[in-house]
């Protein structure tokens, strides 16, 4: 898999890297080839260690980094998991790194974080002090996941390696419906592949039937039906996302959620449309009009959902989206069995869906 990346290797690498952001699959590709830079293909058992975070220690990283390189540019050691070094170790690697040899090469990687309202939860991150001190050494590299628009191209790449073709919207479709992490995208693409058998096209039909969804996108589809005044096939939509391997309450509640952000999305795309704004373009938004939306507005969804979020919101009116919310409200209080008389978690919601498709 090619993909371009900002993290070339030096003749000699830096003595630390610290390896985080989303995709995971991109952190691999680029952690391989540091590999075959610096470690000589015959000598890895030699000059390559792998050490797991919960059992990592500063005396233990340190005496591994130490050991010269037997025949290799430097001697690689790689940490995996490294946010769960203990806290007083990463405190303690922080005062240390500095000791490590120009001939040794440390990579920390963190996994792709979960998380907490746009923000990495905490613990998946390396402590500050370690991040710090491997800045002072060496580099930290973030692989973020990419924008619709290059891992489309990803798509088309990968598709095309394969010895076949696939049409722009097709590519787009892939991405649409399975996200933008590259490993993901290599997946689905695989899969395509082997679908389409004999054929050297694949189609948008072969993403819909091939490509696994997001719960995102299954959001929007609930979306359209519930936009569409058409119940029965919002509570069709509405199921697939109760049952996905969550148990039933903890479904619900998330379920819940994301249809609340989903209004609140529709509630600022009603507010453009009604400035008389079509599409979101951010540079024509005024600033008067910018200060209205919350920090992390739909001016930073990507393009794909900035148009789902302006096409749904023209089937509500500001008033029907207060009474919306309204409704979600009462769910909300009747799932965690605060208040009404309905007590089934998936009894509420399905209620819920019918109010939000009829508007009663």
């Amino acid at each position: 898999m090619t993909r371009k990346s900002n993290d070339s290797v030096d003749k000699r690498a830096c003595r630390a890297y610290a390896y985080h952001g989303a995709d995971d699959a991109h952190k691999r590709a680029s952690l391989e080839r540091l590999a075959a830079e610096l470690v000589d293909p015959e000598l890895r058992d030699f000059d390559l260690e792998t050490l797991y975070g919960p059992e990592v220690t500063a005396d233990r990283l340190l005496t591994a980094a130490a050991v010269a390189p037997l025949a290799s540019k430097q001697r690689l050691v790689v940490i995996t998991e490294a946010n769960d070094i203990p806290t007083a170790e990463q405190q303690a690697i922080a005062g240390r790194l500095e000791r490590v040899p120009e001939s040794a090469c440390v990579v920390f990687i963190t996994p792709a974080p979960e998380m907490d309202d746009g923000k990495p939860k905490r613990k998946d991150e390396l402590h500050p002090e370690l991040m710090g001190a491997v800045k002072k050494v060496g580099k930290a590299v973030d692989f973020p996941l990419m924008k619709d628009g290059p891992a489309a191209n990803l798509v088309r790449e990968l598709v095309s390696e394969a010895g076949k073709t696939i049409s722009p919207t097709a590519a787009a479709a892939v991405v649409r419906r399975c996200g933008t992490d590259s490993g993901i995208l290599a997946t689905e693409v695989a899969k395509l592949v082997d679908f389409s058998g004999e054929r050297r096209t694949i189609t948008n039909a072969d993403a819909a039937a091939v490509v696994s969804e997001t719960i995102e996108e299954k959001v929007f589809d609930l979306m359209d039906a519930v936009g569409s005044r058409k119940p029965a096939l919002a509570l069709r939509r509405l199921h697939p996302l109760l049952h996905g391997g969550s148990k039933t309450e903890k479904a619900t509640l998330r379920t819940l959620t994301m249809l609340a952000r989903q209004f609140r999305c529709l509630w600022q795309a009603r507010v453009l449309l009604d400035a008389g704004h079509r599409s979101i373009i951010p540079s024509r938004i005024p600033d008067d009009l910018r200060a209205l939306l919350p920090e992390d507005s739909i001016l930073k969804a990507k393009d794909w959902q900035q148009a789902k979020y302006m096409a749904q919101a023209r089937n509500f009116t500001l008033d029907n989206l207060v009474r919306c919310f309204q409704m979600i409200a009462a769910a909300d209080l009747a799932i965690k069995g605060i208040e009404g008389s309905i007590t089934d978690p998936v009894a509420a919601l399905e209620v819920l869906v019918i109010q939000l498709s009829t508007g009663r």
